[in-house]
């Protein structure tokens, strides 16, 4: 027997309590559905840091986990993977037989492929694409042989299902222009032509990134153990080569001495930059604090966010930083920079214009020497900006609209 009110499924890898881009859509998108009078239920892996259990609840929205990589062996999780797909299709199953499914809005190519064998109305929302995505380059350009030979041929298989998620859903959306050019990469000019994509924008929550007084960001920067007369540069994400943030912990090398740089996240590049910058880190100059379950403390403990990034699909940790007042810093569009910054932003950011330490250091000096009436004014507009272009009720009217 199915339930009356309508419902809206959100098929994702990751999902809270873990904090990522893709995470913190689902989390927003489902909280929306509930305004609109849906139903939100959420289809996702297993997760290392919660006892698993196949139906939870976040908030209102219904929560069903399957086993995905329940070992520690990665051959064990190998082995598992055809009970992992089982999983996957039965309780997509159960969701369709006991729920009255009108959309399934899918944030991950291979979830996507199993919901479009249940699901009647299918709604893909791009993350990235492996092609350009998970490439030895923008992964860890320093991994082995064969390390590198396994990423590449994990690389083709998500390109497989990058494509069917773009051929096989009944609407794309993607959050650029930059994304609509990497999908049309993907599938090929001719059958692009015929797919029903579109370009919207994300949302960020106003409230919760928010920017606050002196006397609170003080207060935030003693509890997160942060420098507290210093001028603080933050940037936020996973350590690895696509971040940049090699080119931003060479920058930390040039700060002034009352400046200091800190990269929160983790990954595999981590480790290598802790070693290879440990002056500037002995200095203060740099900090790598590690992963946050919160980085609205840290947006609004510092002064200036800098998106390091040089390859980046959106970066919702831009809209995150813009809406806590911070002025953003990014590479300009360049030979080895592919991202959305300038799509975004316009003239609100600031853009730096060579791919080198030495230029993004310059771009930052330059942003904190303004006056204070100068710097308030780049924060606030920053934040106007992105709340009057991304709104996470907007996106969803638009995944559901496509289907009324």
């Amino acid at each position: 027997m199915k339930y009356d009110k309508p419902t809206v499924t959100f098929s994702t890898l990751g999902f809270l309590p873990e904090y990522g881009g893709v995470e913190n859509s689902i989390r927003y998108l489902a909280r929306e559905a509930r305004v609109l009078n849906y139903r939100a239920v959420v289809i996702t892996a297993q997760t290392p840091l919660l006892a698993y259990k196949a139906v939870d609840r976040f908030e209102n929205a219904v929560v069903i986990r399957f086993r995905f990589r329940p070992y520690n062996s990665k051959i064990f999780n190998l082995l598992h993977l055809p009970f992992a797909f089982f999983d996957i299709w039965r309780k997509m199953r159960v969701i369709h037989r006991r729920y009255d499914v009108k959309t399934s809005v899918n944030r991950n190519q291979f979830l996507s492929f199993f919901a479009q064998l249940i699901f009647t109305r299918n709604v893909y929302v791009a993350p990235g694409f492996s092609k350009f995505q998970a490439t030895p380059e923008n992964l860890n350009k320093g991994m082995s042989g064969l390390k590198r030979a396994l990423t590449s041929v994990k690389a083709r298989v998500h390109d497989f299902f990058d494509r069917r998620a773009l051929t096989n859903s009944d609407h794309v959306f993607v959050f650029s222009e930059n994304m609509k050019q990497q999908a049309e990469a993907v599938v090929g000019s001719k059958t692009f032509q015929s797919l029903p994509l579109s370009i919207t924008k994300p949302g960020v929550d106003g409230t919760q990134f928010s920017p606050v007084g002196q006397a609170e960001k003080q207060r935030l920067r003693k509890e997160l153990g942060l420098p507290e007369g210093r001028n603080l540069v933050l940037s936020v994400g996973r350590f690895v080569s696509a971040k940049g943030f090699d080119y931003l912990a060479a920058a930390s090398e040039y700060a002034s001495e009352n400046t200091t740089y800190v990269i929160v996240g983790d990954g595999p590049d981590r480790s290598d930059l802790l070693s290879k910058h440990a002056r500037a880190i002995e200095q203060q100059k740099l900090m790598l604090p590690g992963k946050s379950s919160d980085t609205s403390k840290y947006y609004r403990a510092c002064d200036v966010f800098v998106l390091s990034s040089v390859y980046e699909p959106l970066g919702q940790t831009l809209l995150e930083a813009a809406a806590c007042g911070l002025p953003i810093v990014a590479f300009r569009q360049q030979k080895g920079v592919m991202t959305a910054t300038k799509e975004i932003f316009g003239d609100v950011a600031h853009y730096v214009n060579n791919l080198s330490d030495t230029a993004l250091s310059d771009t930052i000096d330059r942003l904190l020497n303004l006056n204070a009436e100068q710097f308030s004014e780049v924060g606030r507009r920053s934040r106007e900006h992105v709340l009057a272009h991304c709104n996470w009720h907007k996106l969803l009217k638009q995944l559901l609209e496509q289907h009324k």
